[in-house]
């Protein structure tokens, strides 16, 4: 059973998600990529080639349109990826060096059939640790191709198709700077309907006060 790295990024972080992507597959955590890249030129200098999307090698990129945020395009990963593991990291998180020490044990799990892991996450932003905001943080981040299916809305709960799960303490971690969430609140908010920008400007008010912004 292969697991493939695939994460959706803009055009911007393109080749750090490349390179994060080839590190983990020298790591032996992955044995390919699969990157969908949100760009602001599609479709006119990069063309979606529904072909690659039947192409089984081991490294590719996809070109779409820019969405805002991820999960939209997570299920492009479900549909390439059938019969895989889909191991989904965005451009600002990384597997913190306990977990991929311990990856041995992730793929033993799956050998005994676990079909969704989440995984807690360890959110810093400007250096600063912001648990007390968003408290307990899982997020079902590697999964057997299918079996978690993503909605086209932000912010909405992924349908699971599976009970065979697994909770992993060791963190992935999401570091972000302040500019970084303005920036991204500031595209997003083009894109996406009001409930979830109402739920990003109540996170922004928080992070706010918890940074004396």
């Amino acid at each position: 059973m292969k697991i493939y790295f695939s994460s959706t990024c803009h055009l911007r972080d393109l080749e750090k998600v490349k390179h994060y992507g080839m590190y983990l597959v020298g790591r032996k955590v992955c044995d390919g990529y699969l990157i969908t890249c949100q760009s602001p030129n599609y479709p006119n200098d990069h063309k979606h080639d529904y072909a690659k999307e039947n192409d089984r090698s081991d490294c590719q990129v996809i070109f779409t349109n820019v969405k805002g945020y991820a999960d939209p395009d997570r299920n492009m990963s479900n549909r390439i990826l059938q019969g895989n593991y889909i191991l989904s990291v965005d451009a600002d998180e990384k597997l913190s060096d306990e977990l991929v020490g311990n990856w041995d044990l992730i793929r033993w799990y799956i050998d005994k059939g676990i079909h969704i892991f989440w995984f807690k996450f360890k959110n810093i932003i400007d250096g600063v640790n912001i648990e007390d905001i968003l408290g307990d943080d899982y997020h079902p981040r590697l999964w057997k191709a299918g079996m978690v299916v993503w909605p086209p809305e932000a912010h909405k709960y992924p349908e699971l198709r599976s009970e065979n799960k697994i909770f992993i303490n060791w963190p992935i971690i999401h570091t972000r700077t302040y500019d970084d969430v303005i920036r991204t609140h500031n595209e997003r908010v083009k894109v996406i309907g009001d409930e979830p920008r109402q739920m990003e400007e109540r996170f922004i008010d928080a992070l706010k006060k918890k940074l004396g912004k």
